[in-house]
């Protein structure tokens, strides 16, 4: 089974600047904390990003 996180990016401030979406699939073996790392980066100790993890829908379906 793969999950997938997704993070939320921005350059410069809520009125100018430009946005993004990173994502990256992970397998669920992966330790959150790595995830997590991925997402927030290494020297981050909090995360002003909005970070989504999800397993995909076909995943839960096929009963992996």
């Amino acid at each position: 089974m793969n999950v997938v996180a997704i993070k939320e990016m921005s350059g410069g401030n809520e009125t100018v600047g430009e946005m993004w979406q990173e994502t990256k699939i992970f397998k669920s073996s992966e330790p959150i904390e790595n995830i997590l790392k991925w997402a927030m980066g290494e020297h981050d100790k909090y995360s002003r990003k909005q970070i989504t993890i999800t397993v995909p829908h076909d995943n839960l379906e096929a009963g992996e």
